[in-house]
C-alpha cells in the first residue's frame, strides 16, 4: 500500500485537539477563572469524553471569532444623536438643464409656425364666413325725431354695415350716425341674433343760422344735408365761431325786451364785431363794438319815452351818452323821417 503521510499514535492526535480546543475557549471566555491544574491522570480520564467534541461544536465558536474580528474591521461612525447634534446631510449638487437638441429646437419653430398660420387662417375664414351665417337683418331707431326722416337714418345706416352681427364695427356705426347735421348724440347696441339697435337724440334749433344753417341753445351751428329749414325761427348771423356769444345774447335780451312789447327777428354781429338787432315790425338797432350792456340798459330805459313820440324806424346807440332816433313820419304830426331825440354830440362807436 503507498503511504500518504506520516502516521501518528491516537492518543498523540487526541492531544492537540484537546489544547487547540482549550486555546478557542479562553479566546472567547478571557474574564472565566483560571482552572486548577490535573493531573495527566485526569486529563487521560476526560480524553474520552472530549474525543466526542464534534464539528458542530467547532463551528459556532469559529463564527464568533469570524464576527468578532468583522466588528473590529469596521469604521466606527460617530452618533450625531447620542452627541445631541441634529444629523445634517451634504447638499446635493445642481444637476445642469438637460441640453435640447438643434433638431428639437427647429421642430418646435416649425411647430409654432404652423399654429400661427392655421390660428390666421381660421381668423380670415371666420370673417369671411360670419356676415353671411350671423347677418344684420333689421335696425331699430328709438328716439324722438323731427329734423331727420327714420327712413333716411336707416338708408344712411344700411349703407355702413358691413360685417355681421358679432363682427360689425358698432363704433363706426356710431360715429356716422352722429355725423349727421341733424343728430346730437347717438348709441347702437347688439340684440340677438340679428338686430341692431340705435337710441338717437337730435339737435333741438334755437334758431336759424345765416343763410342756411340752424343753430341750438348751446352755441352749436349744423346744417341740414336737404336745406329744409323750420319755420318761425329767429334769425342769427355771424361768423360760426362767435355762435355761442351771438345765442347768449339773444337769451338775455329777447325776454328783456318782450316786457317792452318788442320781439327780435333778427340779431346779428358782423366781421367787424358791430352788433345789430332788426325787431319785429322793422324797427332796426344799432349797438356799435364796444359798451355793448350798457348801451342796451339805456334803451331799454328811453325807449318807452321815445314811443310815446311815435312809432321808431331806426334808432341809433353808438354814442357815448346818448341815442339817435327816427321815426316813422305821420301826415298829421308834420314830423320829418330824421327828427332825433336825446343826442349828445359826441364820437360815435
Amino acid at each position: 500500500m503507498m503511504s500518504h503521510g506520516p502516521v501518528f499514535p491516537e492518543d498523540t492526535v487526541r492531544g492537540d485537539v484537546r489544547h487547540r480546543d482549550a486555546l478557542r475557549r479562553d479566546a472567547d471566555a478571557p474574564d472565566r477563572p483560571a482552572q486548577p491544574e490535573h493531573d495527566g491522570a485526569a486529563d487521560l480520564g476526560r480524553s474520552a469524553a472530549d474525543s466526542a467534541f464534534s464539528v458542530a461544536s467547532v463551528a459556532p465558536a469559529a463564527s464568533a471569532e469570524l464576527a468578532h474580528v468583522a466588528a473590529h474591521e469596521q469604521p466606527a461612525i460617530p452618533s450625531t444623536a447620542a452627541a445631541g447634534r441634529p444629523a445634517t446631510q451634504a447638499p446635493e449638487r445642481p444637476q445642469p438643464p438637460p441640453r435640447t437638441s438643434t433638431g428639437a429646437l427647429i421642430a418646435r419653430l416649425v411647430t409654432a409656425v404652423v399654429l400661427m398660420g392655421s390660428l390666421v387662417g381660421a381668423v380670415f375664414v371666420a370673417l369671411d364666413w360670419e356676415p353671411r351665417v350671423l347677418p344684420v337683418r333689421i335696425v331699430t331707431i328709438e328716439g324722438e325725431m323731427r329734423g331727420l326722416s327714420r327712413e333716411s337714418l336707416q338708408e344712411t345706416i344700411g349703407g355702413q354695415i358691413t360685417g355681421g352681427i358679432v363682427t360689425q364695427n358698432l363704433n363706426a356705426l356710431k360715429d356716422e350716425v352722429e355725423g349727421l347735421p341733424w343728430i346730437h348724440r347717438a348709441s347702437v347696441r347688439r340684440v340677438w341674433p340679428d338686430r341692431l339697435v340705435f337710441t338717437v337724440e337730435e339737435h333741438e334749433a334755437l334758431a336759424r343760422w345765416g343763410e342756411n344753417g340752424l343753430v341750438t341753445a348751446e352755441g352749436i351751428v349744423f346744417r341740414p344735408r336737404d336745406g329744409r329749414l323750420p319755420a318761425g325761427l329767429v334769425r342769427l348771423s355771424g361768423a360760426d365761431d362767435f355762435a355761442p356769444e351771438v345765442v347768449e345774447r339773444y337769451l338775455q335780451w329777447h325776454p328783456r325786451l318782450a316786457e317792452l312789447g318788442l320781439i327780435i327777428d333778427a340779431l346779428v354781429r358782423d366781421a367787424r364785431g358791430d352788433w345789430s338787432l332788426q325787431l319785429l315790425g322793422g324797427t332796426e338797432l344799432y349797438l356799435g363794438t364796444e359798451d355793448i350792456g350798457a348801451r342796451f340798459e339805456r334803451l331799454m330805459a328811453a325807449y318807452p319815452q321815445v314811443e310815446s313820440i311815435g312809432i321808431p324806424t331806426r334808432i341809433d346807440l353808438r354814442y357815448s351818452n346818448g341815442f339817435a332816433v327816427r321815426w316813422l313820419p305821420t301826415a298829421d304830426s308834420g314830423v320829418g323821417a330824421d327828427r332825433v331825440a336825446a343826442i349828445n354830440h359826441r364820437e360815435r362807436s
